[in-house]
């Protein structure tokens, strides 16, 4: 009726109010619906009874289990067999939509995000490796310049060939650095248990020229197994060794101690993004 009271209901109607047709007849249909959805179906009742044709909206309904439902409602005048106008009113459960429809929305939300996180890490991928190449381009311009100056010289002076020799060394150590640093950015990292005594043994294997003619000893406890990229680890580890003995070149002797440790400070932080069971701590001792 014009006021909202249910004249007639089928029995899905029924099942959808949670009530039977009984219980329902006579009883206003806007006090089935919560409270928001009372002035929706009475906005839409009183168009349809001011000759505005077919109206459409949307609703909630409470079961008796507490669940809310997501209905579409729509209302048509009718024309009652005793000449009475009512309205008939059709309510479509659309909840199953609803949540489909969220979903989809909160992953294109979600990879929105992605894209937008892996794009900034792109623009800052890039001026990094813009900063590493100059930086690594005016090092070598530097050196080769100095090796420059003291080639006129060096057949009168001793010193001159040791200067062209150490700028020489120079010029090779930056090109190393820079094409382990060009393999770290481009390898595609494998996750397994990796055995860092291999790999200290196979850095080991790289850097034993560097301490040729002094006596250098390089002790380490035993090393854990851990999960990482082996071929990533050796070149971290070979980097710290490489600069470690740079460091202590001009040392007759010396001794270095490897040691690797979890960091429990910053194992939480690496373990949310990683999923890693530790975040390792590589230390030298000299």
């Amino acid at each position: 009726t014009d006021q909202g009271r249910i004249h007639d209901v089928n029995v899905r109607g029924a099942a959808l109010l949670g009530s039977s047709r009984a219980a329902l007849l006579g009883r206003s249909l806007a006090k089935v619906l919560p409270a928001p959805s009372q002035a929706t179906f009475s906005a839409l009742l009183a168009h349809v009874f001011a000759d505005r044709g077919r109206q459409r909206g949307e609703v909630q309904l409470l079961t008796s289990t507490g669940d809310r439902l997501e209905l579409v409602i729509d209302l048509i005048l009718h024309q009652h067999e005793d000449q009475a106008h009512l309205c008939h009113v059709t309510l479509t459960d659309v909840t199953a939509f609803k949540l489909a429809h969220q979903a989809l929305w909160d992953v294109q939300q979600t990879q929105d995000a992605q894209r937008h996180h892996q794009a900034l890490q792109l623009r800052q991928l890039q001026e990094e490796f813009e900063s590493v190449m100059l930086a690594s381009g005016r090092a070598l311009e530097d050196t080769l310049t100095r090796a420059r100056t003291v080639l006129p010289h060096a057949a009168e002076s001793p010193d001159a060939w040791t200067h062209l020799d150490d700028s020489l060394r120079q010029a090779q150590g930056l090109l190393d650095s820079l094409k382990r640093y060009m393999q770290l950015r481009f390898m595609r990292t494998r996750l397994r248990s990796v055995n860092l005594n291999q790999v200290l043994r196979d850095v080991l294997k790289d850097v034993a020229d560097q301490w040729v003619g002094r006596d250098v000893r390089i002790t380490t406890a035993p090393l854990p197994t851990v999960t990482g990229d082996s071929q990533a680890l050796q070149l971290i580890l070979h980097e710290y060794l490489h600069n470690a003995l740079k460091f202590i070149r001009t040392r007759p002797e010396a001794t270095l101690r490897v040691i690797v440790q979890e960091d429990a400070s910053r194992s939480e932080e690496h373990t949310s993004e990683l999923q890693s069971p530790m975040y390792l701590v590589c230390r030298l001792l000299l």
